[in-house]
């Protein structure tokens, strides 16, 4: 969906929405909603083959967003028949004078071989129509949410140019709007579970087991861990 459509729909959720925003009010508090909250709470997740060179440190990708992204796995050797993942004690993402780097343990992918990493990266306006369509409703309560609570600032500002000095009662129509922002907060919240402490990891759940035969971790979606 397009961001025209995601602003149609999330207006359609605050009833009696007032025409005093303009677009460019809109659309900059869509994609605050987009690349804060709720890129938090359903980060975009890529998957990415990075070639070895017989080392044990790669830059890592060009979309990586220090202080957000994180690998979420790690495969190596790639295409094995169940995927083999490399336990996550054996690589970590490092800040070394030249910059972040991927730091292999004990692994050195010859210059033939690829290994595959999944990691996560914010949504951008770039990339808002990627998003998976069963989120796009939890978009759309995210964007309204913060919608009737620009709505609310903006009525809660008496000196506010927007406005003729007889519009109806400004502290009214703030809370009014303040408590439909509240209320769509709370169904997005909801709606991810998070009332339960529950958040997305991504657009997947990754559970990590402990296996009975040692300590090393298996994905529990599918194959096998390298320990």
């Amino acid at each position: 969906m397009k961001l025209t459509g995601f602003r149609d729909k999330a207006k359609s959720k605050i009833p009696g929405f007032p025409d005093i925003l303009d677009e460019k009010e809109i659309n900059d508090s869509l994609v605050s909603s987009l690349e804060s909250r709720f890129s938090e709470d359903f980060p975009q997740v890529i998957v990415l083959d990075i070639t070895g060179d017989g080392t044990q440190r790669y830059d890592v990708p060009a979309d990586w967003v220090e202080e957000f992204s994180f690998i979420n796995a790690l495969e190596f050797p790639v295409d094995d028949i169940p995927q083999t993942f490399v336990d996550k004690r054996r690589y970590s993402v490092d800040k070394l004078p030249s910059g972040q780097k991927i730091t292999l343990v004990n692994i050195t992918p010859p210059a033939s071989e690829e290994f595959r990493i999944t990691y996560n990266i914010p949504w951008s306006i770039a990339t808002l129509e990627n998003i998976p369509k069963h989120n796009n409703e939890n978009f759309i309560l995210l964007a309204a949410s913060n919608l009737a609570r620009l709505l609310s600032a903006a009525f809660s500002s008496h000196t506010d140019s927007r406005f003729e000095a007889d519009t109806a009662d400004h502290a009214s129509q703030a809370e009014n709007f303040k408590t439909i922002a509240d209320d769509l907060l709370e169904l997005y919240d909801n709606s991810i579970g998070a009332d339960e402490g529950v958040k997305a990891a991504g657009n997947f759940k990754t559970i990590n087991v402990g296996l009975s035969t040692g300590d090393s971790f298996v994905n529990a979606r599918i194959g096998r861990t390298l320990s």
